[in-house]
């Protein structure tokens, strides 16, 4: 069954997210991983201050928590911790 990795960012240095953001995608290719959506969000309900979001679909809950754990992914943390406030939520049925 297919799992959602749901990424929520507010952008703190554009320049430094905009460097992390191309070099994410790479990562997702041996897990399996496709973008599914990412853009701007507008809140309907609720408050947040993030304002971008991302979804990533994964062939099945194993294979995205591989990803999030892998040694590429965790060696841009700094990076997107530095750039953005991040929360990264796993999705699975």
């Amino acid at each position: 069954m297919p799992a959602h990795v749901i990424i929520e960012v507010q952008v703190k240095d554009a320049g430094l997210y905009e460097d992390y953001r191309h070099k994410l995608p790479p990562t997702m290719t041996p897990f399996g991983g496709v973008p599914i959506v990412r853009g701007f969000a507008e809140v309907l309900e609720g408050r947040t201050p993030m304002d971008r979001v991302s979804v990533i679909e994964f062939p099945d809950r194993e294979s995205a928590f591989a990803w999030y754990s892998s040694p590429q992914v965790q060696a841009l943390g700094e990076q997107r911790r530095a750039a953005a406030d991040v929360t990264v939520r796993l999705v699975a049925s």
